[in-house]
């Protein structure tokens, strides 16, 4: 099995290698740059072919263990069988990676995924540098990120550059369905009452059939960042894209009203389990009580976005119970309808979509569904009556990996002169003020 990945470990110039030609998305094909890969996710962009960009992608990092769990990821993505990618990394990697990164050219763009508490500030060093940014979550873990992040965005605006947060699940097609049926004014006639959404975590996991080693960092709130701080983004996203379709929520249109956290606790064996180490580092010493390894992984906050109450709450648990992995659960509820996504014993651990209503209201779902969603299926639930299940065949619905290749995709299309909406930059900037203030809040006692 032939493998194209070069894994060039010696100094670089500052230019690029030429790129292979395919008729590209934009005017001219863009460079990629990976910084400091430190999270799977940071490979996860080249699961397939990026139209529109060099195949030849440069990695600048330190040394360690990430950078090459990254090369290796995307060399497996080359060397597959169906469908083999052709990237060309051309790794720098050395102490002063940073000052290493070369200016951008029109077009080019960073892809950071990694230590948390870097993030906000290798996006501020991208921009600075000319480049157009796609960044995995959360960009700021804290107040002090959150104003660099503010910083960058506004520099990138007198730049004409784009940041741009790599928020995946915008992209899951039940995710999708709900926005449609939340804009449609015959279902949701009055404004909304209330909404609530839950994320299931897991540290130990399988990703593409193998263990995933965490660096040890990764336990470290303070690297990481608390879970209120984290997998939330996610959860505010959807909450304001699937509730104000097209609108932008502003700063000055949410209420933080309280913010708690609680701990994971994680035995000696369980951190060995995960990170491959026989103790925990120093820097996690201040975090251990009678021998184990307190995370403050978990919690959840209250705010109002435009007068609608809404609830965000993370837990992370060690490993998944036997069949089943991360779960999700959501509740958008109306005067006249309440939609709900539902993941846990009753559904077989699958994400169900369903919709408590009138057959009236029910009528129009349908109606809206046959329009946009012909996949899907509206039937009577026999467990409650009143509510139906949406439908939709795990066949129609790509897997979460999938979505970060879709998102880059996305990125380079409005690198080449696709219109951003105006709320995306809105809702970003007010989404991070939320998930800091809130770590705040919890830290202060407040």
């Amino acid at each position: 099995m032939r493998i194209k990945a070069v894994f060039a470990l010696a100094a670089l110039p500052v230019v690029f290698a030429a790129c292979t030609s395919r008729q590209p998305a934009v005017k001219a094909p863009v460079n990629m740059v990976i910084i400091d890969p430190g999270h799977f996710h940071a490979a996860l962009p080249q699961k397939g072919m990026l139209e529109g960009v060099c195949d030849t992608v440069r990695v600048f990092a330190p040394e360690g263990p990430e950078v090459q769990s990254y090369l290796s990821t995307v060399a497996s993505f080359n060397g597959r069988e169906q469908d083999p990618t052709s990237w060309v990394e051309v790794p720098c990697i050395c102490q002063d990676f940073l000052d290493s990164v070369p200016q951008a050219g029109k077009g080019d763009f960073v892809v950071l995924a990694g230590n948390n508490s870097k993030k906000s500030a290798y996006i501020l060093e991208a921009v600075k540098k000319g480049y157009n940014v796609l960044s995995d979550k959360p960009m700021a873990i804290d107040e002090e990120g959150y104003a660099k992040v503010k910083e960058a965005y506004a520099l990138a605006e007198e730049k004409g550059l784009l940041v741009y947060d790599l928020m995946t699940e915008r992209y899951d097609v039940l995710n999708e369905i709900v926005r449609g049926i939340v804009a449609s004014g015959e279902v949701f006639r009055s404004p909304l009452d209330s909404v609530s959404m839950e994320s299931v975590h897991h540290f130990y996991k399988n990703v593409a059939g193998s263990v995933l080693t965490r660096p040890q960092w990764y336990y470290d709130v303070t690297q990481q960042g608390e879970g209120i701080a984290d997998v939330t983004t996610h959860l505010v996203d959807l909450a304001f894209w699937q509730c104000f379709p097209g609108e932008g929520v502003k700063a000055e249109d949410v209420v933080l009203k309280s913010a708690s956290h609680y701990p994971t606790t994680l035995t000696p064996a369980q951190f060995k389990a995960s990170t491959g180490a026989d103790s925990f580092p120093s820097f996690l010493s201040g975090c251990v009580k009678d021998g184990n390894l307190e995370v403050f992984s978990n919690g959840e906050f209250s705010f109002e976005a435009k007068g609608v109450p809404m609830t965000i709450a993370v837990r992370w648990d060690f490993e998944a119970p036997q069949g089943t992995g991360d779960t999700y659960s959501a509740k958008i509820s109306g005067k006249e309808a309440v939609v709900e996504i539902i993941q846990d014993e009753s559904t077989g651990y699958v994400e169900q979509l369903y919709v408590t209503a009138s057959d009236e209201i029910v009528a129009k779902v349908k109606e809206c569904l046959a329009n946009n969603y012909p996949f899907a299926n509206v039937i009577p639930s026999e467990e409650v009556p009143g509510r139906w299940l949406v439908d939709v065949r795990e066949a129609d619905r790509p897997g979460h990996e999938e979505h970060f290749n879709v998102v880059a995709s996305t990125f380079i299309g409005y690198l080449g002169g696709a219109r951003v909406p105006a709320w995306e930059k809105v809702n970003t900037l007010t989404k991070y003020l939320l998930t800091t203030s809130a770590v705040s809040r919890v830290r202060s006692g407040s």
